[in-house]
């Protein structure tokens, strides 16, 4: 819910504290869930699972465009939201796998496959 129209609506953070007796700030949380995609990323690359074969429904994205309504003739390029993304969240843009520093900075290094598949540049 507070995606749709905002954590700053919502008071999400103050809900998650008092449900489980933390007090962690909004910075953490968010930690936290960069923690869990980083580690789900690691896993998928793992188990050889192609980072540029995981897509979404390709409606969501306006293919085909809509013919009416506040979204229509909108299309978006999902390869270039996918690079967006994962520059953002420390993945290098064009492999979806997590760079070095990310792993450093997220405390994850140590647990790397040491085989090396998977291995951040």
């Amino acid at each position: 819910m507070g995606m749709m129209i905002g954590v700053d609506r919502v008071p999400i953070f103050e809900w998650a504290n008092a449900a489980t007796g933390w007090n962690l700030t909004p910075a953490e949380y968010l930690r936290i869930g960069q923690r869990i995609q980083t580690l789900r990323q690691m896993f998928n690359i793992r188990e050889g699972i192609d980072p540029h074969t995981l897509k979404i429904n390709r409606r969501l994205i306006g293919d085909p465009p809509l013919e009416s309504g506040p979204n229509k003739g909108v299309k978006y390029d999902l390869d270039i939201l996918m690079k967006a993304y994962w520059r953002e969240i420390g993945w290098d843009p064009e492999t979806g796998i997590p760079t070095r520093a990310t792993l450093e900075s997220l405390d994850l290094l140590d647990i790397v496959d040491k085989s090396g598949k998977g291995e951040p540049k």
